[in-house]
């Protein structure tokens, strides 16, 4: 077997471009290296499940030699020209890109699109090249009580590149933070950590894009909602929903996140983009950090931000506080945030809370996408219901044996007026009134909490930027990392902080994949 061209468990984007360059690696030949890594182990060995569809190795090689031809004749179309990506299966793709749209369902496993989502289209016309798409929670986690994360009916149970062993025949659910996976964009984060492609693309509603790419070792950020278009693509709700990136390093990631942006949306940053604010340094930075919810009084300690139990020592991210201050920076810690009306860890109006206000609004949004369709079968939610009902055997194989979450959805008591109401109040008491009046109050930029903190809540209702660097590894091996915070149309200082937290900390462990 020859040896292939790259590392693909650690080599990033920008080398694999600095090499295209270079005329020393060519786009056919990351296309075939990458498609090797996914052979050998989605389905094979490590079975890894984090692909449910991968493009026909002749499509994505002919696109490679297109834009290897372009690339000779001096035509660049991006700085991501010639790169591969995978994305969430829950994005819509023309006939001829040879990928279907399932979302994990069943239901949706033999329609076809009528053309590619905006945002696939504008990665395109970069010269990006779709390689297949990530497995994920099901319907982006709203089906089951207690499903686990990174499971689907289409693609079965996501697995970390992390774990060891061969995976149980039945895998039994593994729900919450603490499963390996962490949410429901699992595939686009276990891909890039396990060296199927460099880039990825997930959703998020609260937290199932930043979550998994912790527990990947993994940058991520997902922008202020509505920087990025959704058309033709699956959401839970109109509101709360935002597309993100994952990438092995801040530079990759920002190279993504321009490149997914609006074109009004990327006409609002300086002429070189995010690159301007990743100096490396800490200098001007001023940053508010919440108490740990790592570690502390016994084994079962948890603070009001915390979701899950203990993953590390409490020393750790205490820690992080004095290598910042150390390396020139400026920290607020720990710094207390009033709950407001914040309760049962989600800010509510009226009694209504994101949950409630997302399942009135998922039965509007899955018309959309089903409108996406040629003559689609599904329409509605009651139609997905349905159907998982007349053939439960394979859309609701044990032990994932439920569908309340689509029920609750269809049965969503709620108008769209006071929809609408809840969602205008939880935007502004948790956004402008909230933590955008705090962090104006308290002189910081941006606020830093552990990877598995109900901040990530705040985030999708104020609409606010979002994002997570990669920490450490816990003794088994898995990763884990930090989540950001950053007030409306501020992802510049996102990037600002892993430029200087990637200059700063040393890098995490990379999974041992055979």
């Amino acid at each position: 077997m020859s040896t292939p061209p790259f590392d693909v468990l650690t080599t990033t984007a920008a080398e694999l471009q600095d090499r295209l360059k270079a005329g020393t690696l060519t786009s056919v030949e990351i296309i075939t290296t990458y498609l090797g890594q996914i052979e050998k182990h989605n389905h094979a060995g490590a079975k890894l499940n984090a692909m449910i569809n991968v493009a026909p190795r002749e499509l994505v090689l002919k696109a490679a030699e297109k834009l290897d031809r372009e690339r000779s004749s001096g035509k660049i179309r991006s700085p991501l020209h010639g790169l591969p990506i995978i994305v969430k299966d829950c994005f819509q793709f023309a006939p001829e890109l040879g990928l279907k749209t399932t979302v994990g369902a069943v239901c949706f496993a033999e329609e076809k699109a009528k053309k590619n989502a905006e945002l696939i289209e504008q990665l395109v016309e970069k010269g990006v090249i779709i390689l297949g798409t990530a497995n994920l929670s099901e319907f982006c986690g709203h089906k089951a009580e207690n499903m686990s994360p990174g499971w689907s009916a289409v693609g079965g149970q996501t697995r970390s590149a992390y774990e060891s062993g061969p995976p149980p025949e039945v895998p039994e659910p593994k729900t919450g933070l603490s499963a390996p996976c962490g949410g429901s964009s699992s595939g686009s984060a276990v891909g890039v950590s396990a060296g199927f492609a460099p880039l990825s693309l997930g959703t998020e509603t609260g937290g199932s894009l930043n979550y998994p790419a912790s527990k990947a070792g993994l940058y991520a950020m997902r922008p202020a909602h509505g920087s990025v278009s959704s058309e033709g693509v699956f959401r839970i709700s109109r509101s709360f929903d935002a597309i993100g990136s994952m990438a092995k390093t801040p530079y990759d990631l920002s190279l993504l996140a321009e490149s997914i942006l609006t074109p009004e949306a990327r006409a609002k940053l300086p002429e070189n983009g995010y690159q301007d604010a990743m100096t490396g340094s800490w200098e001007g930075l001023r940053i508010g950090i919440l108490p740990s919810t790592w570690g502390g009084e016994g084994p079962d300690h948890k603070s009001k931000w915390a979701t899950t139990p203990v993953i590390c020592k409490k020393e750790i991210y205490d820690g992080v506080t004095e290598k910042i201050k150390a390396n020139g920076g400026f920290v607020v810690y720990p710094i207390e945030i009033p709950e407001a009306v914040y309760s049962n860890n989600t800010l509510k109006y009226k009694g209504l809370s994101q949950r409630q206000v997302a399942d009135y609004e998922f039965n509007e949004v899955i018309q959309e996408f089903c409108d996406g369709f040629e003559d689609p079968k599904i329409r509605t939610s009651g139609d997905i219901i349905e159907y998982n009902k007349l053939h439960a055997e394979i859309a609701m194989p044990p032990p994932h044996t439920n569908q309340k979450d689509l029920i609750t959805s269809h049965n969503s008591p709620l108008s769209a007026n006071e929809a609408a109401e809840a969602y205008r109040e939880i935007n502004r008491k948790s956004g402008k009134d909230g933590m955008d009046m705090y962090m104006k109050e308290n002189n910081v930029d941006i606020i830093v909490a552990c990877s598995d903190c109900t901040l990530v809540i705040w985030a999708s209702n104020a609409a606010y930027p979002a994002g997570t660097v990669p920490l450490g590894n816990l003794e088994n091996g898995y990763p884990y990392g930090l989540f950001l915070l950053a007030r409306a149309g501020r992802e510049d200082l996102i990037f600002r902080f892993m430029s200087a937290f990637e200059a700063t900390f040393p890098k995490v462990k990379g999974p041992r994949l055979e």
